[in-house]
């Protein structure tokens, strides 16, 4: 009797100490650089990270930046991180952002800005927020290569195809 519950105790304490490590695992963990700042959500419902810019930067018409944050990030396993535009400098700027951190990088995370504006250019300030970094889990499924592929009604047409004129979708949004 004092066996069997000994043994019950030593896989409650290892069961625990699993879902420990498990929470654990599942956190994202960041480390600043010394110019970096905080990263941190702008709401409770917002779905990313606000990343700020750790140096000024300019970005002439036409062209693309690589911004530095001085945030270095780890992800949780079998997770990635999309760096996505933040919508005001998107719409107001014409700053398009996007990127894709990996959960096994370690190096600064830096922000890939490209200025759509053809005659402006773009002025990043240090401590700026310049972009979201959203945080996904990734299906980690395995690939099976087949002769044929489940028929849909799309098929194979591509671009434009759910659109206006290409027949897939109902008209409630036209």
């Amino acid at each position: 009797m004092e066996s069997t519950l000994l043994v019950l105790l030593v896989v409650m304490l290892v069961v625990s100490l699993g879902l420990i490590l498990l929470c654990e695992d599942a956190k994202i963990k960041v480390k600043y650089g010394p110019r970096a700042f905080p990263i941190a959500k702008a709401t409770d419902g917002s779905a990313g990270y606000d990343m700020c810019a750790s140096e000024d930067v300019v970005i002439p018409p036409g062209t693309y930046r690589m911004i530095p944050t001085g945030v270095y990030v780890q992800l949780p396993r079998f997770s990635v991180g999309d760096l996505v535009h933040r919508s005001g400098m998107n719409s107001k700027q014409g700053a398009w952002v996007y990127g894709t951190i990996d959960s096994d990088f370690r190096g600064d995370v830096k922000i890939n800005m490209f200025n759509m504006d053809p005659s402006e250019e773009i002025r990043i300030k240090r401590g700026e927020a310049v972009a979201q970094l959203v945080v996904k889990e990734l299906h980690q499924g395995s690939l099976r290569v087949v002769d044929k592929l489940k028929e849909t009604k799309r098929g194979t047409n591509g671009f434009g195809s759910t659109g206006r004129n290409g027949g897939l979708r109902d008209s409630r949004c036209l």
